[in-house]
């Protein structure tokens, strides 16, 4: 495995000083880090994910995301394996996500490339893939896709 670390009975490693970061633009935390096998998606928390999804945006060669708050649609004028990797830090680990499993490739156009962003905001009040219970509010949940990487 490229990580290995502990988590306790439901999967969860308690996060007292971490970070999501693109690019230079880190967005701090704190709660729980958790790993989902029936997620297809890195799910942050709502407010984690408003700030993330904006300095994602700001990312050179990013043209606009849209809102939705699950899986939005991207474009850019770089391929998507050009994209930076995200990174997840936290005690001594740095996480690395790849562009491999945060954006799905919808379409390519003259130069101009459409992507999901495999991303999810999360919280009691969403619906149906964002809904979490109130004890996951300040989860980020790592999905099939970062467990299989």
């Amino acid at each position: 495995p490229l990580y290995k670390f502990g988590a306790n009975s439901t999967w969860q490693v308690s996060l007292y000083s971490a970070s999501i970061q693109i690019a230079d633009n880190p967005v701090y935390f704190s709660g729980n880090l958790m790993f989902d096998i029936n997620s297809d998606t890195i799910g942050l928390p709502f407010e984690i994910w408003s700030r993330f999804l904006r300095y994602f945006t700001l990312t050179p060669g990013v043209l606009r995301c849209g809102y939705d708050v699950y899986r939005p649609t991207c474009h850019s004028s770089k391929k998507l394996e050009d994209l930076p990797d995200v990174f997840i830090s936290f005690e001594t680990y740095k996480l690395n996500i790849p562009s491999k499993i945060y954006a799905t490739l919808v379409s390519e156009k003259d130069g101009q490339y459409s992507f999901y962003l495999n991303f999810k905001g999360t919280d009691p009040s969403l619906s149906e893939k964002s809904y979490v219970t109130s004890s996951f509010k300040s989860s980020i949940i790592l999905g099939v896709n970062f467990m299989s990487y």
